[in-house]
């Protein structure tokens, strides 16, 4: 699995009725996956306020790639929800995983 990180920026979807936004098109092969989060997942603290951070996610999809999307999926969530600890919520975490068969 390579992992690809597209640019970031703009607007947050959903907060204006049109917008316009680039397209880009990516083909999967069998066996890969589509990893799209929300700011929530890498913007999420522990108990000393240390983001879990964008290097930490790629690590963690990295040595999980065997997982299947909806495993994945699931592990991520726990995996940052254990690093919170008792840590104050700041956003919702969400993921989308999608996997071609």
């Amino acid at each position: 699995m390579k992992l690809k990180i597209f640019p970031k920026g703009g607007p947050a979807v959903g907060l204006m009725n049109e917008l316009d936004l680039p397209e880009k098109q990516i083909e999967l092969k069998k066996g890969e996956k589509l990893f799209i989060y929300s700011d929530g997942i890498t913007e999420a603290t522990d108990e000393n306020g240390d983001f879990f951070g964008e290097h930490r996610l790629m690590k963690v999809l990295e040595n999980q790639k065997h997982r299947s999307a909806d495993d994945l999926g699931q592990y991520v969530i726990k995996t940052v929800e254990d690093y919170r600890g008792n840590a104050r919520i700041n956003d919702d975490l969400s993921i989308v995983v999608l996997e071609k068969t």
